[in-house]
């Protein structure tokens, strides 16, 4: 993302504009691969385990992209539009999916057990 925001920064420089907002929020993130991704993993008694996501701040590269919008107003920046998903109930999973995977279940067991 960093790298995309710093080719952002040079378009916007060659333009003439000012770019010191950009270089305090990029100043701000400091080394942004410091611990940018680490996982902790610790199982407990009983086999629970649990994983723990680190990832690196945030708030520097919004303050940079809103750096950047504020010298170069023309541009306009969009939001893209929100992805239908659909996230449906195991009941009707189990009701679309389950007789496939029944008939699946029962050739498999034929073949293992007449043809093999």
């Amino acid at each position: 993302m960093w790298d995309q925001l710093g080719q952002a920064r040079e378009l916007v420089r060659t333009l003439g504009r000012d770019i010191s907002a950009f270089d305090a929020a990029r100043r701000s993130a400091g080394d942004i691969w410091l611990d940018a991704a680490r996982v902790d993993i610790h199982t407990a008694y009983g086999g629970r385990t649990t994983f723990t996501w680190h990832t690196a701040p945030i708030a520097p590269a919004k303050a940079a992209i809103e750096a950047l919008r504020a010298v170069v107003p023309e541009v306009v920046v969009s939001e893209p539009p929100p992805q239908d998903l659909e996230l449906q109930p195991m009941r009707k999973r189990i009701e679309q999916y389950g007789p496939v995977v029944a008939i699946v279940a029962a050739v498999t067991w034929a073949i293992v057990h007449f043809v093999l």
